[in-house]
């Protein structure tokens, strides 16, 4: 019983992740235990914020982007070779490393907010800033500067805006109006979607996941971006349609961030691989 229980972890979970070319780094059970441990992770999280007293606003929420943007580049510093290809630097374990550093940011600036009046949300963002950009230089000095695939970069922002004017252009037939984090929401799946696609089809990129690899094996890699986007803004009508009442909107703001992070991750790790040429 318990070699069965071996092989099994050892087949589709330590092999995908330390032989990803040989087994891929995604299947059916790894990506589904993944999903768990993230809906997981995303209720215990949200307990902690609103035990901190962190109200869930659109300064915090923008104040955590920068922490994905570090994410992605560390993972594509990874790709690079400027980092070693260890656990806590590749999926899933990428995402509990930025999450310390985003919490222990979270913390300091809290502390910092009750001694000095500094706005909590400027100094997560400060700090998100700075090693963000410091992961983007090491990485850069690794490429030389080099961008060879800059072409593809435009095509993909301007299909990720494609998405967002999808979204204006129905609020304008509907007669409704979207906020800022309902855009951003759209923008980051919208940007992982064209990412994917643009990779695919013109970067000679392979895809990862389950199922934007049956997308593209079925249908093919532009209906990737197409239902991405689709799924984004039927998800914002969704939450804006639940939790509409005020005493919801921590909640709204918190859901539309993770499903931001969740878009715009991968997205800007695709991104920046091909621009860059990794």
């Amino acid at each position: 019983m318990f070699s069965a229980i071996t092989e099994f972890v050892r087949n589709y979970f330590l092999n995908p992740l330390e032989d990803p070319q040989k087994y891929g780094p995604f299947n059916p059970v790894n990506t589904l235990a993944y999903a768990a441990i993230a809906l997981a992770a995303i209720y215990l999280i949200y307990r902690l914020i609103r035990q901190l007293g962190i109200e869930i606003n659109e300064q915090f929420f923008y104040s955590i982007i920068p922490f994905v943007f570090l994410g992605s580049t560390i993972r594509v510093c990874v790709d690079a070779k400027v980092l070693p290809r260890e656990l806590y630097l590749i999926t899933p374990g990428i995402y509990v490393t930025v999450f310390i550093a985003t919490i222990s940011s979270i913390l300091f600036a809290l502390a910092l907010q009750k001694k000095k009046g500094v706005h909590l949300a400027k100094t997560v963002k400060a700090i998100g800033v700075m090693l963000a950009l410091t992961a983007l230089f090491f990485l850069l000095i690794k490429t030389g500067f080099s961008l060879p695939n800059v072409r593809y970069g435009v095509m993909i922002i301007a299909l990720a805006l494609v998405g967002v004017g999808t979204l204006e252009l129905l609020n304008r037939v509907r007669k409704k109006t979207s906020g800022n984090l309902e855009r951003m929401t759209v923008l980051s799946q919208g940007f992982d979607g064209a990412a994917s696609f643009i990779g695919v089809q013109f970067g000679g990129y392979a895809g990862q996941h389950v199922v934007e690899n049956f997308i593209f094996g079925s249908i093919g890699p532009v209906f990737f971006f197409l239902i991405k986007v689709a799924f984004a803004i039927l998800l914002v009508e969704i939450v804006g349609r639940e939790l509409k009442e005020s005493r919801e909107r921590e909640t709204r703001g918190y859901i539309l961030l993770i499903i931001t992070v969740f878009g715009l991750a991968p997205g800007l790790r695709d991104f920046l691989r091909i621009v860059l040429g990794v």
